[in-house]
């Protein structure tokens, strides 16, 4: 995982990440010389290498020993360029962030590509999902340029609650080129296998047949106008889908059960955590489409 600094005391900060085994590199980003904060590799034991579930975890990539965490001072919504005030503090063994000495290590920078790079997809709801009576999961259906995207195809009552509206907009389940699942819960991913043909996409991998590709969810671009962003919160691994139309910027998560929210998530890991990626999303989208609920336009009383 990279992030890309502008470092305000290059060489006092320098000294202080390379302490703590994190590499700066040089870097060129729209056209002026930028810093990359890079982590060491951290090795397991070859024992637990040995272990299979340890080795697709290794194929991920360096596990960092510092995060980049956002401060939302400042945004510029056109595509690809919005820019977030950072600090970057440093995350233990437990995974948790550690705050650091202002006077070592300062903010700093970063380029956030969460703004759709296009404005042109299509957009509809195959189910709204609801609470009572029984659950259900909302699933969406994107058309952007050649992908057809399917969106949590969750629990419904009947398959049919899912496939009579995609065929009613013209396609047949064999037609659907991606899915997204939002989280592994199985109310969100238990009709996955409605759709044969689909890559199926999830927090650290894509998977087709018996390939598996191991990638991070972070910045994956779709189509033309949708991507994926990590948005831990309801649980760990949680992804949402961004979505540009010509009208608004959609964006699907489980970081809201429904527009009332909860507003403490009883099922998150970590409140706080949770509450970060609400504002991450906050801050981009027009339209929020919830874990069980129809779309909303975040306001004054959305839970944050």
């Amino acid at each position: 995982m990279v992030a890309p600094l502008r470092i305000v005391d290059a060489e006092a900060d320098r000294r202080v990440l390379e302490e703590r085994r994190v590499v700066i590199v040089g870097g060129v980003v729209g056209g002026h010389v930028e810093d990359e904060l890079v982590a060491a590799r951290q090795q397991p034991p070859a024992q637990q290498r040995a272990d299979p579930s340890v080795r697709i975890g290794l194929g991920l990539g360096q596990q960092l020993r510092a995060a980049v965490v956002a401060q939302p001072e400042e945004r510029n919504r056109e595509p690809r360029g919005g820019l977030s005030a950072l600090k970057v503090q440093d995350v233990g063994a437990d995974g948790r962030l550690r705050p650091c000495q202002r006077s070592s290590l300062r903010y700093a920078w970063m380029m956030m590509p969460d703004a759709p790079l296009a404005r042109t997809a299509r957009f509809d709801i195959l189910h709204a999902g609801s609470l009572d009576p029984g659950v259900t999961s909302t699933c969406s259906l994107v058309r952007d340029g050649d992908r057809l995207i399917v969106f949590d195809p969750g629990m419904v009552e009947r398959q049919a609650d899912l496939l009579d509206p995609l065929r009613a907009l013209g396609f047949d389940p064999g037609a659907v080129t991606d899915v997204v699942l939002s989280h592994h819960h199985p109310d969100h991913t238990i009709n996955v296998a409605l759709f044969p043909n689909a890559r199926v996409h999830d927090h650290w991998a894509i998977y087709l047949g018996a390939d598996w590709d191991s990638v991070d969810c972070e910045g994956r671009q779709l189509g033309p106008s949708t991507h994926l962003i990590r948005v831990p919160g309801h649980s760990a691994e949680d992804i949402a889908l961004v979505v540009g139309t010509p009208e608004t910027v959609i964006v699907c998560t489980h970081l809201w059960w429904t527009a009332e929210g909860p507003a403490d998530d009883p099922y998150a890991p970590d409140a706080a955590v949770l509450h970060a990626s609400r504002s991450r999303v906050l801050a981009l989208a027009d339209v929020v489409v919830p874990g069980h609920g129809e779309p909303f336009r975040p306001g004054p009383d959305t839970p944050s």
